[in-house]
């Protein structure tokens, strides 16, 4: 069972590390960003929803970054 205060802890780490690193990224020309994700976010496990979200949501950056500088 997954308390609110967890799954919020999880998404501050997942989501607010994709966005430092790509903040911290921005405008760099020698610089690759590789975003890891799980199967999870699309298959999904039971007690697992904040891990889940959080590689659906850096799926999300992967493919709208589409391959080009964030």
């Amino acid at each position: 069972k997954c308390e609110w205060a967890d799954f919020r802890h999880l998404l501050r780490l997942r989501i607010g590390g994709t966005g430092n690193v790509i903040k911290a990224s921005r405008g760099r020309k020698d610089l690759s960003l590789v975003l890891f994700s799980s199967l999870s976010g699309i298959v999904g496990t039971a007690g697992q929803a904040n891990y889940a979200y959080s590689c659906t949501f850096m799926d999300s950056v992967a493919l709208a970054s589409g391959g080009r500088s964030v």
